[in-house]
């Protein structure tokens, strides 16, 4: 199954003008709204270019590919959506995966950990609970709620490698 389209992806931080104002107008009073705009989008491209993948989801990626063909492989991240697209973008995750939301896109607009967001995504991508599989690197967050909602959750963090036995757990 080859990604389609994601949903939501905002073009630009001209898409959340009153997030810029309102984080950066107390720091920058002085600023015009042209500036605040500019200041908040090199803000956002400088958070998106200082984040990395952990160690080995790319090779995750492409072996639930291999191995699972039919699967479809998604992220749900919490944010405003300019910086969470900032990022996906800069890691060049919406060509890896079927689906990519942010809680801040108009038409997703839900935080994890509510059980409403992994519904959404049951509903919108047509896939049963038992069938699903989170992974993420909150306990609160991520793990727990899919674990209440039915589908089996694994817990990954920056020190955790994917190369090892939780490459392992996933693929099984």
């Amino acid at each position: 199954m080859k990604p389609t389209k994601s949903v939501g992806q905002p073009t630009s931080c001209w898409m959340v003008p009153a997030l810029a104002v309102k984080l950066l107008l107390p720091v920058f009073p002085h600023y015009a709204p042209k500036d605040i705009d500019a200041t908040f989008q090199r803000m956002v491209d400088g958070w998106a270019k200082a984040q990395r993948l952990f160690d080995g989801v790319d090779e995750l990626v492409g072996a639930l590919r291999n191995t699972h063909e039919s699967c479809k492989l998604g992220i749900l991240t919490n944010g405003p959506s300019a910086f969470q697209w900032a990022v996906m973008n800069e890691l060049g995750l919406p060509a890896l995966f079927d689906f990519c939301h942010a809680s801040g896109d108009a038409d997703f607009g839900i935080r994890k950990p509510s059980q409403e967001a992994l519904e959404l995504i049951e509903r919108r991508y047509g896939v049963a609970p038992q069938r699903c599989l989170f992974t993420g690197d909150s306990w609160k967050n991520d793990i727990e709620p899919a674990q209440k909602r039915g589908w089996q959750a694994v817990q990954v963090s920056p020190s955790t490698s994917f190369r090892a036995q939780t490459m392992q757990l996933i693929l099984r």
